[in-house]
């Protein structure tokens, strides 16, 4: 299976991979999980006078306790080592 998944492009990766092993950990998909998202605005970059936002953070997946209360991301990458990491 490993050298299938090096001819996956990432979203497939995680609608074959991630997703049904979201759901078998007792997730519900519909109403606790969401895909692709943004979840910051980015950061305010003040110069002199000219205002400006960073790059927004994004994840592959959002897990919701409840609407709105995020309490995990789930990011996906072919580089991806298996060490967890944290995000603030």
């Amino acid at each position: 299976m490993e050298s299938l998944l090096w001819k996956l492009n990432d979203t497939e990766i995680c609608m074959r991979c991630i997703t049904p092993a979201i759901e078998r950990a007792g997730w519900d998909v519909q109403r606790q999980v969401r895909r692709e998202f943004s979840f910051t605005d980015g950061r305010i970059i003040v110069r002199g006078k000219m205002v400006a936002r960073g790059k927004r953070k994004r994840a592959d997946y959002l897990l919701y306790w409840k609407k709105s209360l995020p309490i995990a991301q789930v990011s996906f990458s072919h580089e991806a080592t298996l060490v967890p990491q944290v995000v603030r």
